[in-house]
Parts: C-alpha cells; structure tokens; sequence
C-alpha cells in the first residue's frame, strides 16, 4: 500500500504491519511464487520475502512505477510506467527486457506458452508477448 505498508495475517482478521523503513514508496502488486512473495510498487521498487514476515529490498536501477507482478513458472515479469518491462529469475536480480516510454504497460500473465504484457492509456495501447 502507500508509504510502503505491508500487512500480513494468519486469518485475514488480525493484521501486523511488516517491512517497516525497506521504502516509503506506494506498493502496488504482490505475487506469491518459487516460495518467495515479490512486491513491486512506485520507482522501481522490488522487495522479497521468503515468509511475509522478513522482507529485503532489491535493486532494479529503474525509476519507472511497477504497476503488476507475475511469475510464468521460471521468470517473474513486473510491468510499469513509461512501457518498463523487467525480468528476474530469482525475484532478486532483475533485468530490463523492454522499454518504450510511449507505452505505458500495466498488466501481465501468462498462459502456459507465452508470458502477456498489455496496456495503454489515451489510444497509446500496447501488446508484448514473450514465448516461454
């Protein structure tokens, strides 16, 4: 969420804030995948934890607002602003497979032989497809 919160429950009743001080960044997509959960949120913000409890921020060198999260079953893909398209294999290092600042891209899946990433905003809209 904003400001870098992280809540997390055993029950979806009783919350404890995690991750405190790792970013005041807004925080806007989580995937639980590879037994790690991988958050990304605004300017390049990628953090990991392998529990919910401890989380680690990892670096991508991009500026770019991550808007979604997805792991294909070997690649975890975060899509963003200014058309950022980054892959990680571990969710610790992370590459930059695409960028093109008139496309603003925000979603990303999967259907078992090609990982999507699509969007647009104002007509600009945009279709990326990488077989797996």
């Amino acid at each position: 969420g904003q400001n870098g919160l992280i809540l997390t429950s055993p029950d979806a009743d009783n919350w404890t804030r995690r991750g405190n001080g790792l970013t005041l960044n807004t925080l806007r997509a989580v995937v639980w995948a590879a037994d790690q959960f991988v958050v990304v949120g605004d300017n390049g913000t990628v953090l990991t934890s392998p529990d919910g409890l401890n989380w680690s921020k990892r670096a991508t060198g991009m500026l770019a607002d991550l808007q979604d999260v997805y792991f294909d079953g070997g690649l975890y893909l975060a899509s963003g602003t200014n058309g950022t398209i980054l892959s990680s294999a571990d969710g610790v290092s992370w590459s930059q497979e695409y960028f093109n600042p008139n496309t603003p891209l925000n979603t990303v899946h999967g259907d078992g032989t090609v990982d999507v990433v699509a969007g647009g905003l104002t007509g600009n809209g945009a279709i990326y497809t990488r077989p797996r």
